[in-house]
């Protein structure tokens, strides 16, 4: 447990450490909650590091993208003829 000054403007400075474990910047916003045990603050996280969730190391090459769209512009309408 780390003590924290709070200044006249009611600003808290993250210890340094904690900022790096999860990866806080000056850019980053934080959630604020009362709880029974104090103050609670969590970071939030962007869009796009939420989406960076989402990566893949699937590699696809531009012939492989052209024969995907290929076979769903054929098989599509097969499939679903009712969404024309």
């Amino acid at each position: 447990m780390q003590t924290v000054t709070i200044t006249s403007q009611g600003q808290v400075t993250i210890p340094k450490d904690i900022r790096d474990y999860y990866g806080i910047t000056a850019s980053h916003k934080a959630t604020v909650e009362q709880t029974k045990e104090g103050i609670l603050f969590k970071p939030r996280k962007d869009f796009w590091s939420a989406v960076s969730i989402l990566a893949s190391d699937i590699t696809a090459s531009d012939e492989d993208l052209r024969n995907a769209r290929k076979k769903m512009v054929t098989d599509w309408p097969r499939k679903f003829p009712w969404k024309k």
